[in-house]
């Protein structure tokens, strides 16, 4: 075994991996596709065996890197278990991604019809299972906690795995990967690409420092199914299991193996459920090519899997510079009265946590929609003080009939991120809206609390996107906003409906200052601009069937000559 290491004075108890060829957790391994394949007949078992990432090797160079005997820890019983009243922090943490530990079916793979993992990896010719499962759950911790299951982070299991002392050759236990993630954080990939051998510490890249994330609440599940169901509420559970001859070609089925004597040797992630067939979902590091796209079933109470499971959350506080795309996916609403092509924007910025910039470049995603995409950069650079709004237009040509449209979108690539965008387009025969809006006060004191008012006209609105001018956003239809600091703020709404979109700017409409005459003045002047802007919106709205007389609009004149302000006559 590896170097141990306590987390708050506590072994995390999962050890991991490697070398011991004489560990033979059966007494007649399956060394062939064919034996595996009749002993699945022999005991009616429910999975399928093929050829796999890993099938090429004989039963003998499978153990040497991948397996050796996990020895049970009582310290693990003393670690802080997951209780009913921190799911519940949880779940009110999480608005959208609750998770019913009671459903019949559940899994990160599929979840709200979303995709939270991240690919399957591959740990190669090393035996480092505990550091690609720590990290695998990881970077899911992270699109959950963000709420962006496209977001996928891309870390670096190489700078663990050279630098907590884990070995190729000794395997690790779970304590270093969790001491790294915890205490120190891990960078992105490419700060120190996986080699399949411990490598150098040393080697990782000179600003390492600044681009780390980390995890926090490292907890256990208590000893039971139903633990590991509680835990899978929080984030895949990091755990152990007996990897016999037969996973070695599993392909697909709920794995199940009789002749299993339950000494786990391997480390995984269990990432669901499905009681139909009594089975937990579970991810692996043997690449794409083993199980379901390197995901598979096992059945319950088989090879001991889920010993020791455990789980942790992102720390998204500290965490480096990182791109989040608002909204997570762009829907553009397209009106067939309506030949010009339809936009809509997406804001990229910085994500919680320090700060600090990301460059970016993008590219379509193939798909329907991502071939008829045009946006308004192609790469840039985000930061906390300059965030993006990227323009995103969809071909009016593409889209000719009713309907939702979806597939395809935008990729958006880094260092750390290969981030997809989806683009949805819902194309009906309805009017488009109009945007507009108004605001009291429009100049003040600072800090000025303003209270913004949609007045939108035209076709139906479903979706409200404030831009204040000073970073902030909303997309209540009605917001209040305070401005702290003094300055003048242009402020922008979008409206997007079923019959298309509208943008209004208006260019310096807030003004933040000390000066009493100044704000006189402001607020005078954007009264006469408004007065004469909504009082021709009445006009117009008249001629359609408001109830508006031609006495009336004369009268409306008269007042307007007079110097009075008209909001509403009616």
């Amino acid at each position: 075994m590896g170097r141990q290491f306590r987390i708050n004075g506590l072994v995390l108890g999962l050890a991991c991996l490697v070398i011991s060829t004489s560990v033979n957790s059966e007494e007649k391994p399956l060394r062939t596709l064919e034996e595996t394949q009749q002993f699945i007949r022999n005991h009616n078992l429910n999975w399928v065996a093929g050829e796999t990432s890993v099938s090429h090797l004989s039963w003998e160079e499978f153990q040497d890197i991948y397996l050796h005997p996990i020895e049970s820890d009582d310290e693990w019983d003393r670690m802080p278990k997951v209780t009913i009243d921190y799911l519940e922090e949880i779940a009110d943490q999480r608005v959208g991604v609750e998770v019913d530990t009671s459903a019949e079916k559940f899994s990160w793979i599929n979840h709200n019809g979303r995709n939270w993992m991240t690919v399957a990896k591959d740990q190669g010719m090393c035996g480092s299972c505990g550091v690609f499962a720590a990290i695998g759950a990881t970077e899911c911790a992270y699109n959950i906690a963000l709420n962006n299951p496209d977001l996928d982070f891309n870390f670096s299991e190489q700078f663990v795995l050279a630098c907590s002392a884990a070995s190729c050759w000794f395997g690790t236990t779970v304590q270093q990967p969790c001491y790294y993630l915890d205490e120190v954080g891990v960078p992105d990939d490419e700060c120190m690409p996986y080699i399949q051998r411990e490598g150098q510490c040393a080697n990782a890249c000179p600003d390492h420092t600044e681009r780390l994330f980390k995890i926090k609440d490292v907890q256990g599940a208590m000893p039971s199914d139903e633990g590991i169901r509680q835990i899978l509420a929080v984030g895949p559970a990091f755990c152990a299991i007996e990897a016999t001859s037969g996973l070695q070609r599993y392909t697909s089925g709920v794995f199940d193996d009789p002749t299993a004597n339950g000494q786990p040797n391997h480390a995984i992630s269990i990432v669901g459920w499905d009681d139909t067939v009594d089975a937990w979902w579970i991810r692996n590091s043997w690449g794409t090519g083993w199980g379901i796209d390197g995901f598979g079933m096992v059945k319950r109470g088989c090879c001991s899997v889920g010993w020791t499971a455990t789980t942790f959350v992102a720390d998204t506080e500290t965490m480096s510079a990182a791109i989040c795309p608002n909204p997570a996916t762009l829907k553009i609403y397209k009106s067939l009265k309506n030949s010009g092509n339809a936009s809509g924007i997406v804001k990229l910025e910085t994500c919680a946590g320090r700060p600090g910039q990301m460059n970016f470049t993008l590219s379509k995603a193939e798909g329907q929609v991502g071939t008829a995409i045009s946006y308004s950069t192609a790469q840039g650079t985000v930061s906390k003080e300059n965030p993006v709004n990227l323009e995103v237009t969809v071909a009016s040509s593409s889209f000719t009939t009713e309907g939702v449209f979806e597939g395809g979108g935008i990729m958006l690539k880094n260092r750390l991120q290969d981030t997809f965008i989806p683009v949805i387009v819902e194309v009906s025969n309805e009017d488009p809206p109009e945007a507009n809006f108004s605001a009291d006060p429009v100049a003040g004191q600072p800090p000025l609390k303003v209270n913004f008012e949609n007045r939108s006209t035209g076709g139906e609105t479903a979706l409200f996107t404030w831009d204040f001018g000073d970073g902030n956003d909303s997309e209540d239809e009605n917001p209040s906003h305070k401005y702290a600091e003094e300055g003048t703020y242009s402020v922008t709404l979008t409206v997007s409906g079923p019959g298309g979109q509208d943008v209004k700017s208006k260019k310096d409409y807030i003004l933040v200052t000390t000066d009493e005459e100044e704000i006189t003045e402001h607020q005078d002047e954007v009264s006469e601009q408004e007065e004469d802007e909504f009082a021709e919106d009445a006009g117009d709205e008249s001629q359609g069937g408001c109830g508006c007389s031609v006495a009336d609009n004369e009268r409306m004149d008269f007042l307007r000559t007079a110097g009075l302000v008209i909001r509403s006559l009616f």
